[in-house]
């Protein structure tokens, strides 16, 4: 009988194609006996006489598959890892047992969803049946978003799995799934919300769904979900799962895998360069030399954003008496259209002090300059040049300015927004954690949705609860605490523009994330020369000043943030008393500044003795 068995299994059943069988073998570097039993037990599942040939061997009509005894005998091996629960047949569900019994009489037979696939059907397991369904592409797909994909995906972490990959792409579902297609990978959307109630356990839904995308190239697209149950239920799902998922949205936080933010833009520079083109007209766009770029790089807005800003804009772009004018014009139109509104996390400002404001040594002010040319030319360096597919971190920048209270960490990111021309949203992390916890993951995710477009500056002020060494959990608070910190660090990571963090104590940051940042900036406490300045910028042109002494003010040791306190209540003062701004008025207020530092007055009347 072993040998008319041989002469069976050395062809493919008569339904199995050689090509499907040698792909199953491949994917999954089955050995020539595991290769025959595959065989063998289609066999059994589509030609009726083999079904009747085994029951006869057994002596047992009635029960399904063929005894692992029985396999060993017909196919000529001893080798009994190959049908133990450890071999890649069984580990990866391919044989399936059928019921129990001693392990020489366990009957294997072949998974359905692999008799599907060998029969050349779409193989779904049907434990998945009511978590997913396949995608239709669009026609077209993004260049953009398959280039990028391609990048992405290609990329391994320390145990080979790919990374996760999240946010919006053009053309929604569809259009990931066009992307996906033209890289040769069929795309099906996973609900979810319904991960929570599937009837096998998440181990059991990887190890299913690994061996369906290993055999049929697969990607799964995943909206992201709205409920903390669904979202912690995707986050232990995708933790560990070797096949490619794209999160349509945020990734969940928690998710023990490498996530990458997917820049490509709801509307492609590309694309966006051609309706703002189409928006302002040729008369327009020959007044704006490599303007009309600029902007639609910039500003992640789509197409009806794009018509409306430029029509509000164009009459006054034909009408500029300049370029220059004609370009700020246009700037001002995007940025207006991608102005955020970021909920209650922060606030926008418009900034209004300047570079040529900053008090500053020499070499801080190098590195300010240097920020604000890094995102002046990031479009050039990471999409003309092609610096984006080098770089892992991604496209954002990210800078630190460190230093004691009132040093002007703050004025200069105002100054650094102010010299982009974009408007600055303020987020102090010390109240977020306290007034909304709870609520953060949801509300960081609105923050950074709407500063995707590219229309803000943001600075995180009082940054050091987000960037120190993480404290030992001790209670139910601690955990929420930690992971709302975690959620919002992973969303600033994936931010593609210009973030500036501030922290009154370097020294007690975790120095993991200090070598994340492009530009760290240590803000020092003014000296002598620099407090005579500070002094001299406090009090503008327009403000009537006698008889002040700013070499003998610039000997108390204060810091920029503390003169501008005092130069502004001593114009209260002044104004108060119908005087122009004098000693006594700023004495006055220097009192005060002194009793809100917690510092003797005693050290005015020496620091101010001639």
């Amino acid at each position: 009988m072993s040998g008319e068995w041989h002469a069976a299994l050395d062809r493919p059943a008569p339904a199995l194609r050689a090509d499907r069988l040698e792909r199953l073998v491949e994917a999954f570097a089955l050995s020539d006996f595991e290769r025959g039993l595959v065989n063998l037990c289609f066999l059994l599942e589509t030609e009726p006489d083999a079904g009747l040939a085994i029951a006869e061997l057994t002596g047992d009509r009635h029960v399904g598959g063929v005894p692992i005894g029985v396999v060993h005998a017909l196919l000529g091996t001893a080798d009994w890892s190959a049908t133990s629960p450890g071999g890649p047949l069984r580990r990866w569900r391919i044989l399936e047992t059928v019921g129990v019994a001693p392990r020489v009489q366990q009957r294997l037979r072949l998974a359905d969803a692999v008799v599907d696939a060998l029969l050349g059907f779409v193989a779904i397991d049907a434990r998945w049946v009511d978590l997913i369904v396949p995608v239709e592409p669009a026609e077209v797909a993004s260049p953009d978003l398959v280039a990028e994909l391609a990048t992405l995906l290609a990329r391994r972490d320390a145990t080979g799995l790919s990374p996760l990959l999240a946010g919006e792409v053009e053309g929604g579902l569809a259009g990931a799934a066009a992307a996906a297609a033209a890289l040769g990978l069929k795309a099906y959307q996973l609900d979810a919300e319904r991960l929570t109630a599937a009837g096998a356990s998440t181990a059991e839904l990887q190890r299913l769904w690994e061996r369906d995308t290993a055999w049929a190239p697969s990607v799964l697209l995943v909206p992201a979900p709205q409920e903390p149950s669904a979202a912690a239920a995707l986050a232990a799902f995708v933790s560990g799962l070797a096949a490619h998922v794209v999160v349509l949205g945020d990734a969940p936080g928690g998710t023990r895998r490498n996530v990458e933010r997917l820049s490509a833009r709801s509307h492609p520079p590309r694309a966006a360069l051609a309706s703002w083109r189409t928006a302002l007209g040729e008369a327009a766009t020959r007044k704006l030399n490599g303007s009309v770029e600029r902007v639609a790089s910039q500003f992640d807005l789509p197409a009806e954003r794009i018509g409306a800003a430029a029509h509000g804009v164009r009459d006054a772009i034909e009408a500029s008496g300049s370029e220059d004018a004609a370009a700020r014009l246009l700037w001002r139109a995007g940025r207006d259209a991608a102005r955020p509104r970021p909920g209650p996390l922060a606030r926008v400002v418009e900034p209004r002090a300047s570079l040529e404001d900053l008090v500053v040594p020499p070499d801080v002010r190098t590195d300010l300059d240097a920020i604000v040319r890094h995102v002046r030319h990031a479009a050039t360096v990471f999409e003309r040049w092609g610096f984006a597919q080098r770089s892992a971190a991604g496209t954002g920048l990210t800078a630190l300015f460190a230093g004691p209270s009132g040093t002007g960490k703050t004025f200069a990111a105002e100054a650094i927004a102010h010299a982009l021309d974009l408007p600055l949203v303020v987020a102090d992390f010390s109240q977020i954690l306290s007034k909304w916890l709870g609520e953060t993951p949801k509300l960081v995710a609105r923050l950074f949705d709407e500063l995707d477009a590219g229309g803000a500056v943001l600075l995180i002020d009082e940054a050091d609860g987000l960037l120190g060494r993480r404290g030992a959990v001790t209670d139910a608070h601690d955990r929420y605490s930690n992971a709302e910190v975690g959620f919002f660090l992973q969303r600033l990571e994936l931010y593609r523009g210009l973030a500036i963090l501030t922290s009154n104590l370097k020294d007690a940051i975790d120095p993991a994330f200090l070598r994340r940042y492009r530009f760290v900036v240590e803000f020092p406490v003014p000296g002598p020369a620099e407090r005579v300045a500070l002094w001299t910028k406090a009090f503008p042109a327009a403000a009537p000043v006698r008889g002040l002494d700013l070499e003998a003010l610039a000997r108390l040791p204060l810091t920029g943030g503390a003169i501008r306190n005092v130069a502004l209540n001593a114009a209260f003062e002044a104004a108060h008393a119908e005087q122009p701004i004098q000693p006594q008025h700023v004495r006055t207020a220097l009192r005060a500044e002194y009793r809100k530092l917690e510092r003797s007055t005693a050290e005015l009347e020496t620091g101010l003795a001639p």
